[in-house]
């Protein structure tokens, strides 16, 4: 009797090692995917910028400096000055915190045809880095500019698919 009681005390061991082995990397993963795609173990630092539209920007669009994603938008917010500018706040990789000075620009970029925006930063070697809740200066730019980026993606799309079909190509084209 003794000697069953050990075995299961054993087997229910395993399960519980298991169980708890399954929920670490469930945390993990959480973390990782939480973090926006960088190790969420690392360093951390956060910088604002002031813009006139954010075109429907919102908190956890993804922050990229040179195309590579570095962080992501944490708040966007009405700023408290009341000039009709926004204030945009995003937690970046603390690993380049040298490549964005007070000489970088920060604009509105597209994730794709469906119009989701990013915040795309352009680096400057040149410069004072921007402090932990420092401001970025933001890019000037058109409010209509994305509006019109997605427009042309459209468009090109559009153009290559009735090019194709005017040289015959597909069930459309053969009709």
């Amino acid at each position: 009797m003794n000697r069953s009681s050990k075995a299961l005390t054993w087997t229910e061991l395993r399960v519980g090692v298991l169980v708890i082995a399954s929920l670490i990397v469930l945390a993990v993963t959480i973390l990782y995917v939480g973090s926006g795609g960088t190790s969420p173990f690392a360093p951390k630092y956060t910088i604002k910028a002031m813009m006139s539209d954010v075109n429907g920007l919102k908190p956890g669009a993804p922050v990229r400096l040179g195309g590579v994603e570095v962080g992501t938008v944490t708040k966007v917010e009405l700023a408290p000055t009341g000039r009709g500018m926004v204030e945009v706040t995003m937690r970046l990789d603390r690993r380049v915190q040298a490549r964005i000075t007070d000489r970088s620009q920060v604009g509105l970029g597209s994730l794709g045809l469906l119009g989701e925006k990013a915040v795309d930063i352009m680096g400057s070697e040149q410069g004072t880095p921007i402090p932990d809740g420092g401001y970025a200066q933001a890019a000037l730019e058109d409010p209509l500019k994305g509006l019109l980026t997605d427009a042309s993606g459209s468009t090109a799309h559009l153009r290559r698919i009735l090019a194709r079909m005017d040289a015959g190509e597909g069930l459309i084209g053969k009709a």
